[in-house]
């Protein structure tokens, strides 16, 4: 939830041996990217419980939420499965795919 992706927000760059990881990096933009999801879908949740409705004031809005809610869940989930892919290459046998 928002308080792992905060810690991550934190905590990735703050240590030296995390910011030349490759896989933490990839973890970090998956964080930033829940961390964007998490408030693009609940900020108009708990706004329209004080009646105040942001796709009703702003057309383009109303057209663009969903897109944007669905293009930040499937890039933070790339984002994870990025960095799946690479610690599975980083551990392979073959040289090759190691470099």
């Amino acid at each position: 939830g928002t308080g792992g992706s905060l810690l991550n927000i934190y905590i990735f760059p703050s240590k030296k041996s995390l910011r030349s990881n490759s896989c933490a990096m990839f973890l970090l933009c998956a964080s930033i990217y829940d961390l964007r999801y998490l408030f693009n879908t609940l900020v108009p949740r708990i706004l329209t419980a004080f009646n105040i409705d942001p796709a009703m004031t702003s057309s383009g809005y109303c057209k663009l939420k969903f897109c944007f809610a669905i293009q930040l869940a499937l890039s933070a989930n790339t984002f994870i499965r990025l960095a799946a892919v690479n610690r599975w290459l980083c551990f392979c046998r073959k040289a090759r795919y190691r470099e």
